[in-house]
């Protein structure tokens, strides 16, 4: 039994719900405001896992880094090279550690 329907079907997916949030200027924006969404929902849970241990946010935090792994993996494999959505991911985990460690120094959450 093959895998390649499988892959033809994430690949499409990928490519109409993903990637023209990397290659339309205009859906820029858009691309911002979901990254900023992803970086206000990670950096709670990065703090729970920092100060209690909390293993439900050990989860979500595993869960996050599994799917920017394999959005990665994606790119590399579809464009054969690193691209824009590597940069976008490595930038969004970041300011997420960025802005974790400014409120845990800080109390600000």
């Amino acid at each position: 039994m093959s895998d390649q329907p499988q892959w033809s079907a994430v690949t499409d997916w990928v490519d109409t719900w993903v990637l023209p949030y990397f290659d339309r200027e205009v859906l820029w924006p858009v691309l911002i405001a979901l990254l900023g969404h992803v970086v206000v929902i990670v950096v709670p849970l990065m703090l729970a896992v920092y100060r209690v241990g909390s293993l439900t946010a050990v989860v979500g935090v595993l869960f996050s880094l599994s799917l920017s792994v394999a959005f990665c993996w994606f790119e590399v494999r579809h464009k054969g090279r690193p691209g824009s959505v590597v940069v976008a991911i490595a930038l969004t985990w970041a300011a997420s550690i960025g802005l974790a460690v400014l409120c845990e120094r800080t109390g600000l959450l």
